[in-house]
């Protein structure tokens, strides 16, 4: 589930909207199919008087983490709130992979540019270089 998802879910939750409603709006959200299935699934069986936590597991989409913050936000009555620390969890995690790609692609990209400035340098003396060459030998 990623932190869109669980943000929006944890949003409807604090809401005061019902736990299944709130899994119906916050799955499509996703963009996965995947993950529409799993909280489809996961609602079935809540509506058959299981915790949220159980299905979410044996969907095996969702990380362990997430399982174990929505258990404990379920054991403690406080849900919305534990949904809202894992979604800030998972937007600082990708804040930091995006930082790191970033300083990987820079450096690539000063390269990349180099070289086709140097191409473009190269295609433009070497020709007045060989007129001179020729000209004058």
């Amino acid at each position: 589930m990623s932190g869109i998802v669980v943000r929006g879910y944890a949003s409807v939750l604090a809401g005061g909207i019902p736990v299944i409603q709130a899994l119906e709006t916050a799955g499509p959200a996703s963009g996965s199919i995947i993950v529409v299935e799993a909280v489809e699934d996961t609602c079935e069986k809540i509506q058959e008087g299981k915790n949220i936590a159980g299905p979410l597991g044996e969907s095996g989409v969702f990380a362990p983490m997430v399982v174990q913050m929505v258990a404990v936000g379920e054991e403690s009555g406080n849900l919305p709130d534990m949904l809202s620390r894992v979604s800030g969890f998972y937007e600082e995690e990708v804040a930091t992979m995006a930082k790191g790609l970033t300083s990987i692609i820079e450096p690539l990209l000063i390269i990349i540019v180099g070289c086709v400035v140097g191409f473009m340098v190269i295609a433009m003396y070497l020709p007045i270089f060989l007129v001179v060459t020729t000209v004058g030998g």
